[in-house]
């Protein structure tokens, strides 16, 4: 896209066309004499739920309950990207990538102790510079400055339950301020202490009673705290090994499942509510046609799935496959499906794009998707690409380190995934169109192709920057609570 406004443009008289025609007038050609909306660059909003999967939206094919009425909706006019992947199994690394547009081991934020170090430049600073106003609300810490996820902001407040309540100042803010704006806004509904706590539909099957919700929330954040149990004291993991009390909350949430699936189910449902309030107030605000919407998560969560429950543990699709949604101004390629892998480094790559930010080279992973929403590119150029990379430095479970390693590698080729477990030496393959749940293991019969894998990890690893730091990390008291209300901190 390298001319974003003009194309801006385009879309909105091809618009105008449809709207003019369907209202019963014939005359195409007071359309085409229609100006583009000023020729500026376009409003951004990233609007983030942390926590969600792709495989429980609409858009994504489930249907066991209705999740995702209003971002369904949106899809319908806008491009969908059906295989976007995080960069890691959790928020602060991945936050960090979507800002910057490069992985862990390019930024060094891997754990609570790190935040960016000072010379890689954020997508809201970039575009801070080149005049645009910069707000957001952020419902999760580890967004927030503690980590220097608030360079380049004006305005960044810390705010849970965003919705169109709370996202109305800002947009009065912009409107007096009169420059373009960038607004980020950061969820949490299916994180694990609002999905318990949070509204729950009534309609979802099977009711889960206050108390009962209440005992899964105490039992869920037990177990998170028994895995950070050495991180927490600050001494090597595995020092501790409480594997048969880990085990424990993991066989008693296994026991409600039941439970745990609709809480998430009705979180979604208020995730989804929440951002179809936002998509309206654009829409009666006249801003939804000069604006790019792009909708994603940071990460999924395990519900069972591979033993696990939570997040950070794994990069199997479950924690790693997430939405992405991008709405373009004039709704131009409404409806477009993208199957080409794409993970969150390309956000930021994007988005300057269609805001006219000139490209310096900065970005180190991330590539502009502009060419796949207009269709001027397919696949053909993909594979085998890196979708993720899990640097534990906070969790410990001893079959898990044993079977994993704390360092693994998620790539795609096509319909293969491949695990590579640096640590231990081991690689996974699997058939994603035959075995979506990774249930089939297919290194052992494929030895060539796990060994051209496992090669190919090392070469990327190897390039991209391992042992990069991040910069040292202070955590306050404001946000040492607000991590505790997540269940982070102790």
């Amino acid at each position: 896209m390298n001319l974003p406004y003009e194309s801006v443009g385009v879309a909105f008289r091809q618009c105008l066309v449809v709207v003019l025609v369907v209202g019963g007038v014939l005359a195409a050609t007071g359309c085409a004499e229609q100006p583009p909306p000023q020729n500026e660059p376009p409003n951004i909003v990233v609007f983030l739920v942390d926590t969600l999967r792709a495989d429980r939206l609409g858009i994504y094919g489930y249907d066991r309950r209705p999740t995702s009425a209003k971002l369904d909706a949106l899809a319908a006019e806008s491009v969908v990207f059906d295989n976007a992947y995080a960069t890691s199994p959790w928020t602060l690394p991945t936050v960090a990538s979507m800002a910057t547009s490069g992985y862990s081991c390019a930024h060094g934020v891997v754990d609570d102790r790190k935040k960016l170090p000072a010379g890689m430049a954020t997508m809201a600073e970039r575009l801070a510079e080149h005049g645009y106003l910069t707000m957001g609300l952020y419902g999760n810490a580890y967004a927030g400055p503690s980590f220097g996820l608030d360079r380049g902001f004006e305005h960044y407040t810390y705010s849970r339950r965003n919705n169109a309540a709370k996202v109305e100042p800002l947009l009065d803010l912009a409107a007096a301020d009169g420059r373009p704006f960038l607004l980020y806004v950061h969820n949490m509904e299916p994180h694990g202490g609002e999905r318990f706590q949070g509204e729950q539909p009534t309609s979802f099957d099977p009711a889960v009673s206050k108390e009962l919700r209440k005992t899964l929330l105490e039992r869920f954040d037990a177990y998170r705290r028994l895995t950070r149990k050495d991180f927490a004291r600050k001494q090597p993991l595995g020092t501790t090994d409480n594997t048969e009390e880990q085990q424990v909350e993991l066989d008693y949430m296994d026991r409600y499942f039941d439970a745990h699936d609709v809480l998430y189910d009705g979180a979604i449902r208020l995730a989804d509510r929440r951002f179809g309030s936002v998509i309206d107030l654009l829409s009666d605000r006249g801003l939804l046609d000069n604006t790019v919407v792009v909708f994603l998560s940071d990460h999924g969560e395990e519900l069972g799935e591979h033993g696990g429950w939570q997040h950070d543990q794994s990069v199997y699709e479950e924690l790693i496959h997430i939405p992405l949604v991008i709405r373009l101004p004039g709704a131009l390629n409404a409806g477009r499906r993208v199957d080409s892998i794409v993970t969150l480094v390309d956000v930021a790559p994007t988005l300057l794009a269609l805001a006219g930010v000139p490209d310096p080279g900065a970005s180190p992973h991330g590539r502009d998707l502009g060419a796949l929403m207009t269709g001027k590119t397919g696949g053909e150029e993909e594979g085998p690409i890196v979708v993720a990379v899990r640097d534990n430095k906070k969790k410990y479970f001893a079959p898990w380190k044993i079977g994993r390693g704390d360092l693994n590698i998620a790539i795609r080729e096509g319909a293969l995934k491949a695990i590579v477990n640096i640590e231990i030496g081991t690689v996974e393959i699997y058939d994603l169109e035959a075995d979506p749940g990774e249930t089939d293991d297919l290194a052992d019969r494929r030895p060539d192709e796990a060994a051209r894998f496992a090669e190919h990890a090392a070469t990327w690893l190897s390039q991209c920057g391992t042992g990069a730091e991040g910069a040292s990390s202070h955590l306050d008291e404001a946000t040492v609570d607000r991590l505790r209300a997540l269940g982070y901190v102790d």
